[in-house]
């Protein structure tokens, strides 16, 4: 008899495939009820729907084409010069952006870019008689391009890293330098990796909430995840919803495909090595431009929002009970998501490494569950999730409750792809390296992950959860639709005290709630470094 092409071990990572999956579905469906009365598609040839399409669609492709031209100069310096200093710093600096929360970079680029912000000041005082308006399409533009560049260009320095030095050391033998260097070494390996890269960046652009909510400037720039959300919260009109997240789940869906069939050239890891320039040059002037514009670029919103948040009162602002009450909400549903996300990762990484035989049909099945579910929110994004279950829930006992517990839900499947990235290469590396010498110890179960899982995933572990933390607690989408059931984390307290016009209030808890990213992202650093 052969071997049982299941094991007791695929069963949890089975369960969690199922359950996020069921969890999707289920959304998906109470949208289709909540439509299926008739959806109003005669309102898709309304200007407004028409508008809704344009602009999401523009704001998408000029995000990608602006991000990707500013990431494709800054990648090539860092990877040509790797031994300035302050490199390592700025490498770091890069994926920042990936990690803060969208609306507290907001009031960065405001009090930088806004009518009253550092730009438009010292314009004043040049004597130009100009005030940057950083509402609509460009400011749209700017805070996309703001997290988009470095994203794009982290992917970019990691594809070059990953080549065969040989390559560069070659290049150097034929004196290849600038633009000869570009266009016959560095454009080639970097044009085979566009289109993931871009595909990526239209997909977050596509699925963009926060931003364009803050900075669209009206009803003439706005995305149809707005519209969802102004269609649930504001005009209650479930038909209309359902119909505008068609829409989005067809323009997600037919980028996510075009991207899968793109793909990328396949990554060649042999020979690479951590320097790959081959020998030191001097960094020309443009290249300088290039750093000192990113730099500023990156760090001058961060340094404009600790300094506008300074002007809080802070004294009133602590007395204010709504504070502690949501600092107290976004922890419990932080820590609950982020456990649950990291668990869960580790259940269907055991089981997709241990819970199957190798050739069944049964693991070919597993496989297109995990990557449908592992990438689920980007062809669903968390808006279109938590429509679904806000018009599920209504009528249901303890409503906040329940909406708190579907919020972690949310954010735990929003996570879910970053910390599978973050975890699976160490746990696959470990299941080469120790998986026939545990078969042979009889090693199973619990004494199998303490004594050979926990000690090799430590330190990604604690990196995914601090991840995932960080990108639950600066949420903003789902927690904002289920406010109507008195859930207020402090995303949604910072958009009610701008609803307000306290904008210094809100600008002090974006304070908090950046310094809260930082310990954060400092503490995963930290851990990287002793456990590693």
């Amino acid at each position: 008899m052969g071997a049982a092409p299941i094991r007791a071990t695929a069963i949890p990572g089975i369960a969690v495939v199922a359950g996020f999956g069921g969890f999707i579905a289920l959304a998906l469906l109470s949208l289709a009820i909540a439509g299926g009365s008739g959806l109003p598609l005669d309102r898709l040839a309304s200007p407004y729907a028409r508008s809704l399409l344009v602009f999401t669609l523009t704001q998408s492709v000029l995000s990608v084409a602006l991000s990707i031209l500013g990431a494709i100069p800054l990648a090539i310096v860092l990877h040509r010069h790797q031994k300035f200093v302050g490199r390592s710093a700025l490498v770091r600096l890069l994926a920042l952006p990936l990690a803060l929360p969208p609306l507290v970079a907001v009031f960065g680029l405001l009090d930088v870019w806004g009518r009253s912000g550092l730009i438009s000041n010292g314009l004043q005082t040049l004597g130009f008689d100009v005030r940057l308006d950083v509402f609509g399409l460009q400011g749209v533009l700017l805070a996309h391009v703001f997290f988009n560049l470095p994203l794009a260009a982290r992917l970019m320095l990691t594809h070059l890293e990953r080549q065969p030095a040989t390559t560069f050391r070659l290049a150097d033998q034929l004196c290849l330098e600038g633009w000869s260097r570009f266009t016959r070494l560095e454009w080639p390996l970097l044009r085979a990796h566009l289109p993931g890269v871009a595909g990526l960046i239209m997909m977050l652009c596509i699925g963009s909430f926060t931003l364009v909510l803050t900075l669209g400037g009206g009803p003439s720039s706005s995305t149809f995840e707005v519209a969802i959300y102004q269609a649930l919260r504001f005009d209650f009109d479930p038909a209309l919803a359902a119909l505008y997240t068609l829409v989005q789940l067809a323009l997600a869906g037919t980028v996510l495909i075009v991207l899968t069939k793109l793909g990328g050239a396949p990554e060649d890891r042999a020979g690479a090595l951590a320097d790959a320039e081959g020998r030191p040059r001097p960094i020309p002037f443009w290249g300088r431009c290039v750093l000192g514009f990113a730099i500023l670029f990156l760090v001058t919103p961060l340094l404009a929002l600790v300094t506008g948040g300074l002007f809080a009162e802070w004294g009133r602002l602590f007395a204010m009970s709504r504070l502690w009450s949501a600092v107290g909400t976004s922890l419990v549903i932080a820590t609950f998501a982020a456990l649950l996300a990291t668990l869960a990762s580790y259940a269907m990484l055991v089981a997709r490494l241990r819970g199957f035989h190798a050739s069944s049909q049964a693991l070919r099945v597993y496989q297109v569950g995990y990557g449908m579910v592992g990438s689920a929110v980007l062809a669903v994004p968390p808006l279109v999730l938590s429509a679904g279950w806000f018009l599920a829930m209504r009528g249901l006992p303890s409503p906040t409750l329940v909406a708190g517990c579907l919020v972690v839900l949310v954010n735990a499947l929003m996570a879910l792809p970053f910390v599978l990235r973050i975890m699976s290469p160490a746990f696959e590396a470990s299941e080469r390296r120790y998986s026939a010498l545990s078969a042979s110890l009889g090693m199973t179960g619990m004494t199998r992950f303490w004594r050979v899982d926990a000690p090799v995933l430590a330190r990604p572990m604690a990196v995914a959860l601090a991840f995932a933390l960080v990108l639950s607690v600066g949420d903003l989408g789902a927690a904002a639709l289920f406010g109507a059931y008195d859930l207020v984390t402090l995303p949604v307290l910072i958009l009610n005290l701008m609803g307000s016009y306290r904008t210094d209030d809100a600008a002090g808890v974006a304070l908090l709630l950046g310094v809260f990213v930082f310990v954060l992202i400092a503490l995963a650093e930290r851990t990287h470094k002793v456990l590693g």
